[in-house]
């Protein structure tokens, strides 16, 4: 038996083996890569959808809020007005008759 050639034999086994382990290595790389970008790409896809919902309901929300200021103020106005408005119909109805005629005190 010639010692070389199972020497020869052997480091030949050994580099095979190395190469498989690289080759094994580089597609689990290559695999973990492409789960990772999937993975990603669907948290994204979720995360896109569920910020879309949010920003839809934004403009509905700040419409109330803005809605219920508006008609707060206008309330308020509304309730300071009405006395003027009740004296002036006062006024008038004081200064006609029944058929809606000037009354000779309000001439």
């Amino acid at each position: 038996i010639d010692t070389r050639s199972i020497d020869t034999v052997t480091k030949d086994l050994q580099q095979r083996k190395q190469d498989d382990i690289a080759r094994e290595r580089s597609i689990q790389d290559s695999l973990c890569a492409q789960v990772s970008l999937t993975v990603s790409s669907v948290v994204n896809t979720r995360v896109e959808a569920m910020l879309a919902k949010e920003l839809a309901a934004v403009p509905s929300a700040v419409s109330t809020a803005v809605n219920s200021q508006v008609e707060a103020m206008l309330a308020k106005e509304l309730a300071d007005i009405k006395p003027i408005i009740k004296g002036v119909a006062n006024k008038v109805g004081e200064a006609q008759d029944a058929e809606g005629r000037p009354t000779a005190a309000s001439l």
